[in-house]
């Protein structure tokens, strides 16, 4: 099977159900950059069935623990926050958020979406880091 980029491929894994799907490799952005954009995908929670949860998980770390690494996954198409996690930890830290898919704000859309992955940080020295180890999507 040939490689397939996540961004490329997210709904097409994503219909299929399967139990995690990385949605963004390791990354990392000072506070000089502001919000960077990790990446964009398509989905729609229509492709889901209603015995499915989805949750959005990380693991992120910040360069000193005064600081905030904060992780937004946003609905770029409807312009709404899907879910935003946080750390002020200096060691990795795995957080998990429950998704819900309907037609309210903050929800996975039924219809197809384009949503998008944000990673800022807190401070405002170019050694304020946020470290991004991973994000996924997982289903159950």
């Amino acid at each position: 099977m040939p490689y397939l980029s996540p961004f490329n491929a997210i709904q097409t894994t994503l219909e299929k159900e399967p139990s995690q799907y990385g949605i963004t490799d390791a990354q990392s952005t000072d506070a000089t950059s502001g919000v960077s954009a990790l990446g964009q995908f398509r989905l729609a929670g229509a492709s889901f069935s209603s015995l499915v949860t989805l949750t959005f998980e990380s693991v992120m770390s910040v360069s000193d623990g005064a600081l905030t690494g904060t992780l937004i996954l946003y609905n770029l198409t409807d312009a709404e926050v899907v879910a935003t996690q946080t750390t002020s930890s200096t060691t990795p830290v795995a957080q998990t958020t429950t998704l819900t898919v309907g037609a309210a704000a903050g929800n996975i859309k039924l219809p197809a979406k384009i949503y998008e992955v944000r990673l800022s940080v807190s401070g405002a020295l170019v050694t304020d880091m946020v470290q991004l180890g991973s994000a996924v999507i997982r289903t159950s």
